[in-house]
């Protein structure tokens, strides 16, 4: 009797702790973050990424940028300054693609921001 009183304890033991850690680490998909990184290479790809950069047309790789589910705003970088402004929100995430230039060396940062 003892024996089976140890394993009723045990059982309820590993039911609360299993339950417990399912209740903490539930599944989070309201704060998924995009892949911010694909829509990035995807515009590298055919060139019009560069293009932009190496413009500085920050208007207009915006317009061409599209993050489901979420606003977003695009940075365009060089050496000295920044065109585009970082969102104020809760939650943000970003993602960079770095250009050498077209004609010479002439290295622009995007930076592309997902938030909510």
């Amino acid at each position: 009797m003892r024996g089976f009183v140890r394993i009723l304890e045990a059982s309820i033991a590993a039911m609360l702790l299993l339950g417990s850690l399912a209740f903490i680490s539930g599944y989070r998909s309201a704060n998924a973050a995009p892949d911010l990184d694909a829509i990035l290479l995807g515009l590298a790809a055919d060139g019009r990424l560069q293009a932009y950069a190496a413009a500085n047309d920050q208007a207009g790789l915006e317009a061409e940028v599209q993050v489901p589910g979420f606003s977003h705003a695009v940075q365009v970088c060089d050496r000295n300054n920044c065109t585009g402004q970082i969102p104020q929100a809760r939650s943000v995430f970003v993602a960079t693609y770095l250009t050498a230039g077209q004609e010479g060396y002439a290295p622009t940062a995007v930076k592309l921001y997902a938030y909510r």
